[in-house]
């Protein structure tokens, strides 16, 4: 695995922490960073918060002039009762499903 690879791992594990279930389906660039990057009341998991520039990272927004670099968001199953929580992103290229689960609470 090289280094871009791990990062992006690394990246959409932290995202799994953040609230994004009411994104709808297929939500990427600027939508989805609005969503890693918000602050303020109501928000879950501040201490996850992304910098704008993580952000823009992992939606491949860095990389404006290579459509295929990043990530787009699928669905999250939210924090429930016991604790659970699962993310699922694909990728800009169409290779991957990524699917990160949070730690639970319990």
């Amino acid at each position: 695995m090289d280094f871009t690879k791990s990062r992006d791992y690394a990246f959409l594990s932290q995202a799994s922490y953040r609230n994004l279930a009411a994104l709808p389906r297929g939500s990427s660039g600027v939508v989805l960073e609005d969503k890693l990057t918000a602050d303020g009341e109501g928000v879950l998991s501040p201490q996850n918060r992304f910098a704008a520039g993580q952000a823009e990272l992992l939606t491949g927004r860095t990389t404006e002039g290579d459509p295929t670099d990043g990530y787009t968001f699928l669905h999250q199953t939210p924090n429930g009762p016991r604790g659970f929580s699962a993310s699922v992103f694909a990728s800009n290229d169409g290779e991957r499903t990524v699917i990160a689960l949070r730690g639970t609470e319990l």
